[in-house]
């Protein structure tokens, strides 16, 4: 089994602007949308929240690792989990889909609709167990040398 990479500061506060930018963007492209719903609509605000607070961490890591642990770590494992229920609802809506006879939404092909779900779960876990490593290794002293 391969070993976990082990982020630095430096790189994750890079992944996190780069992950809130993309978020924010597609998720306002989302709010621009005529053809988007209601829940669709609710969704892409509260990414949009968490895009923000994913800007504010990656500006303000190194300083928050020291001093606001429980909160990055807080952070994190909302987002996880916001992933995951996105992740779920999209995978239950093209099972539906699929069971009533419909391919896809839009007549996309059904990775294209299931991909980026999935792929921001496995970002945002890997984002999440790389930063509460980093609070972690924070709090225990180095070992003297």
């Amino acid at each position: 089994m391969l070993a976990p990479m082990k982020e630095s500061v430096r790189t994750l506060r890079i992944y996190l602007g780069l992950v809130a930018v993309f978020n924010g963007v597609s998720n306002f492209w989302v709010l621009q949308s005529p053809r988007a719903t209601l829940v669709p609509k609710i969704l892409a605000v509260l990414y949009l929240a968490v895009s923000a607070a994913l800007l504010y961490v990656a500006v303000a890591l190194p300083t928050l690792v020291r001093t606001r642990g429980r909160l990055l770590v807080g952070i994190f494992r909302a987002y996880a989990v916001m992933a995951a229920l996105n992740a779920a609802l999209v995978l239950t809506g093209v099972l539906f889909g699929v069971m009533s006879g419909q391919l896809a939404p839009e007549g996309k092909p059904i990775f294209v609709t299931v991909l980026p779900s999935v792929l921001g779960l496995v970002i945002a876990v890997y984002l999440s167990r790389n930063v509460v490593r980093l609070v972690e290794e924070t709090k225990t002293p180095a070992p003297p040398s």
